[in-house]
């Protein structure tokens, strides 16, 4: 178990075994345990694992108490596909920022960022994937 979605694959011998794995894993008193033994690096399925006092142990986490507010997977408003992954995976978009941030202009950042998604895209990804460098623009 981790940060990730839980899922079951559709060809896999054991799905029911899968299934209880998943139930017994978020029963409320086991998921605590993995919560609080995780210490802020990750965050609850549901938002009432915000409130945990786990959050107000150590302020150095606690900004991160409200992120699955405002996170999104790699691909948002997409699919999250081996396009999107790679798009995180090569640092496009904190590359892009990253440059801003040194001084580059925004506009010169935004065009190589682009140019670097839509090397993606013609493997497949298609342009709402990549929505953040189209609206910037």
């Amino acid at each position: 178990m981790g940060t990730f979605s839980n899922c079951i694959t559709t060809y896999s011998e054991n799905k029911d075994v899968a299934k209880d794995y998943i139930r017994f894993c978020h029963q409320k008193e086991v998921y605590e345990k993995f919560f609080v033994t995780n210490k802020g690096y990750i965050n609850g399925p549901l938002p009432e694992w915000q409130q945990h006092p786990m959050w107000d142990a150590d302020p150095a986490v606690t900004i991160f108490r409200e992120l699955p507010k405002y996170g999104r997977s790699s691909g948002y408003a997409g699919p999250y596909n081996r396009q999107a992954a790679e798009v995180w995976a090569k640092y496009i978009i904190v590359d892009l920022f990253a440059k801003v941030v040194q001084g580059e202009s925004p506009q010169s950042c935004h065009r190589l960022g682009r140019a670097r998604a839509e090397e993606r895209l013609r493997t497949g990804l298609e342009r709402s994937h990549c929505s953040l460098l189209w609206e910037t623009a």
